[in-house]
């Protein structure tokens, strides 16, 4: 995926989920702030990560994040939920063109 580029999560559970993810340039909080950049890692471990940034995502509910890589590598966005553990998605995102 390029700079830029859009991702739509949708939960398809009859319950819940709380995704959350991560790039050097972003982090995802389905809900409120999503998207927000910050400079790189927060230092926080994948359970401190989860507890500040996730969101609860409503069943049939989606969302859509835009990805970015402002820089000359690619890099990874990692999804997560802290409900459901096996739920893992890595996008490698293409730095922008020049």
């Amino acid at each position: 995926m390029r700079d830029g580029g859009k991702v739509t999560i949708c939960n398809t559970d009859p319950f819940y989920a709380s995704v959350f993810g991560y790039s050097q340039y972003d982090r995802l909080n389905v809900g409120p702030g999503k998207g927000r950049p910050h400079p790189g890692d927060d230092g926080l471990s994948m359970s401190e990560r989860a507890h500040k940034y996730a969101h609860r995502l409503k069943s049939g509910a989606c969302e859509t994040f835009r990805v970015h890589n402002p820089g000359t590598k690619d890099v990874q966005f990692k999804v997560f939920d802290e409900i459901h553990s096996q739920f893992k998605i890595i996008i490698t995102v293409a730095p922008r063109v020049r």
